[in-house]
């Protein structure tokens, strides 16, 4: 069932997307939901419960991550763009944009 009739075109690979952008979503159970082919750039997470959750094939670039509980937390294949520099670069989810910055870990 869509969220909304409004529609939007991926201009990198032409995936047609349900168009839910500047939307504001309280109170909503995604429990055992699945999600595939979803475009978050510039979105915002508040006390949201992500347990038990398995992401994969993430870009996850430019994320700031604060006040979080990452107990039995597991970070495996993990990898750095293979390019000596950010850049632009053709590839479905990324935006054009590869961030070869490095990560970091503070007051862990």
């Amino acid at each position: 069932m869509p969220l909304t009739e409004k529609k939007v075109l991926d201009s990198n690979n032409g995936l047609e997307f349900q168009d839910l952008r500047n939307e504001e979503i309280h109170r909503v159970c995604f429990k055992e939901a699945s999600f595939n082919n979803i475009d978050m750039r510039d979105t915002s997470f508040a006390n949201t419960n992500f347990v038990n959750s398995k992401w994969e094939h993430i870009y996850f670039s430019d994320v700031t991550v604060n006040m979080i509980q990452m107990g039995g937390t597991i970070f495996e294949n993990i990898v750095r763009p293979k390019a000596g520099k950010s850049q632009l670069l053709e590839e479905p989810g990324t935006g054009n944009w590869v961030n070869v910055e490095p990560v970091m870990f503070k007051k862990c």
